[in-house]
């Protein structure tokens, strides 16, 4: 007994680094959360972690509050298909913002989307979202094929 005194000692100098946001990942339960949050958040209450939960989700609404919601999936799919049906973003873009109606307007209607402020950037910030939603439902527009006339041509 004596002899095994000292042992399991070896590593109290040692450092072990462990990644909060590896073990965040695992969490699946009530209980693991509550032992995670003592664990990397004492301070914070329950009404604090609200807070943060809310403001994270503000600040990303678009993927949080609309592109996640199941709810959402089918005004999501009409605006898709009635920027399809119009001729594209921008003529859907520019219906809005001179009428005020529109697959845009409906879509803010059901969803809560704030559309972005008629600015010189807007539409490019209209037009960053809407790659947003479709690459969030692998609907990314497939690439152009190169022209056979000149796959097959050598430079002269």
């Amino acid at each position: 007994m004596i002899e095994d005194a000292g042992k399991g000692l070896e590593n109290f100098n040692k450092v072990f680094r462990v990644n909060p946001y590896k073990e965040a990942v695992n969490i699946k339960n009530q209980k693991q959360l509550d032992r995670f949050l003592e664990k990397y958040t004492p301070a914070l209450d329950y009404d604090d972690i609200a807070f943060a939960v809310l403001n994270y989700a503000r600040s990303d609404y678009l993927t949080q509050k609309i592109l996640k919601d199941p709810d959402h999936f089918g005004a999501v799919m009409i605006l898709l298909d009635g920027i399809d049906k119009i001729g594209g973003a921008k003529k859907a873009w520019d219906e809005y913002n001179n009428k005020r109606t529109g697959v845009l307007a409906d879509f803010n209607g059901m969803t809560g989307y704030k559309i972005p402020n008629r600015t010189r950037q807007s539409f490019k910030t209209f037009s960053n979202e809407l790659a947003v939603i479709r690459k969030h439902f692998n609907l990314n527009r497939k690439p152009k094929p190169f022209p056979k006339s000149l796959r097959n041509s050598k430079n002269k």
